[in-house]
């Protein structure tokens, strides 16, 4: 009928993968430095809770923020841009995205609906949106999870497999982070809508035993992600224009169609 269910489960969390990153909100100016402590040492090991609180603490000024990503797996390559702000406890996104044989995607993340635009003549040029409330929908169950707690608490959910990394040292991009993830301890933490949902318990499984999270962070913000999964791909995501202006809004009215129990 439309594009596969795996596929626009893949482009939901490309959309929701930046603010796992993200720390709780802070009072400083958005887009300026924050005070932290300097690098440590090239080659310096670290324990989880010292990772966890550098990647929590890099991400903890990021209000509004221009995105790159890029997801890189032997199914399929999937590119985005676009950009994200947060005021008041509340994330909105905006990206554009290439999916392989489906082209060119829109996607927006308002209040509590996520909405998708593809261009396939059976929507007819409308956007699908997904109801986060929606109980009886998987994808909607999935994502509502994940949106409806603070960044900070999102991040806390999602590190719950860090094993503890190495600070390498400092490059162009930044002061460079490698973290490891132990892949079925981070599957048992995530938000209840993920870890029953069938599409990502099934994408963990597939995942080596452990990944690998790399970092950067330049002037107390962070940069940039990789998520190395070994065989199974790379998800790159990239920061830039920090406290640029962000207005996201919801596709008009008449431009937006349902379908009922999708996920």
């Amino acid at each position: 009928m439309f594009a596969p269910k795996r596929v626009l489960a893949v482009a939901a969390v490309a959309v929701i993968a930046p603010l796992t990153a993200c720390g709780s909100p802070s009072t400083s100016t958005p887009g300026l430095s924050m005070s932290i402590a300097p690098a440590p040492a090239a080659g310096t090991i670290l324990t989880a809770a010292q990772v966890k609180d550098i990647v929590k603490a890099a991400g903890a000024n990021l209000t509004s923020v221009h995105e790159t990503i890029k997801i890189a797996t032997r199914a399929a390559d999937i590119t985005g841009e676009g950009d994200m702000t947060r005021a008041n406890g509340t994330i909105a996104i905006q990206m554009t995205m290439t999916v392989p044989q489906l082209g060119e995607m829109q996607a927006r993340l308002v209040g509590q609906a996520f909405y998708i635009k593809m261009n396939l003549p059976q929507l007819g040029g409308k956007w699908i949106k997904i109801d986060l409330t929606d109980k009886n929908s998987p994808l909607g169950q999935m994502l509502g999870s994940v949106t409806a707690m603070s960044p900070s608490q999102m991040f806390d959910q999602y590190s719950g497999g860090l094993i503890g990394g190495t600070f390498l040292g400092t490059d162009t991009i930044g002061d460079h982070y490698v973290i490891n993830v132990d892949t079925a301890s981070a599957a048992k933490h995530l938000p209840a809508g993920m870890a029953t949902n069938s599409l990502i318990q099934k994408g963990m499984k597939a995942l080596p035993k452990s990944i690998k999270l790399n970092v950067w962070v330049k002037g107390g913000l962070l940069q940039q992600t990789v998520v190395d999964m070994g065989p199974a791909g790379t998800v790159t995501v990239t920061l830039s224009d920090f406290g640029k202006t962000v207005d996201v809004v919801a596709p008009p009215t008449a431009e937006v169609t349902s379908i009922p129990g999708l996920g």
